[in-house]
């Protein structure tokens, strides 16, 4: 059995957030994420976009810091919502 060959990957960026999440959590899927995994990057990177809707454009880098440093969390907390937003703006 021939394995099959790639012949066109789209090289354009994703116009919104909704979009490169899409695209996120197919690429986390296909890397072998477990569902819950993928439910988790989803709510988050959610909520982030929910608090901070003007986060798709340069500015982001501020936006990303200051989500999970909200008053009152948790360092933990903080660590936690940090993680899932890493990979999603960095990947």
């Amino acid at each position: 059995m021939q394995a099959a060959r790639i012949t066109h990957i789209s090289q354009r960026a994703p116009e919104t957030w909704q979009e490169a999440m899409e695209r996120f959590l197919r690429w986390k899927t296909a890397q072998g994420c477990a569902p819950r995994t993928i439910r988790w990057y989803g709510e988050i990177v959610e909520t982030f976009f929910s608090w901070f809707p003007t986060a798709w454009s340069p500015v982001c880098k501020d936006c990303l810091f200051a989500f999970p440093s909200q008053d009152g969390i948790s360092p933990t907390t903080y660590n936690v919502q940090l993680r899932a937003l890493r990979p999603f703006c960095v990947e």
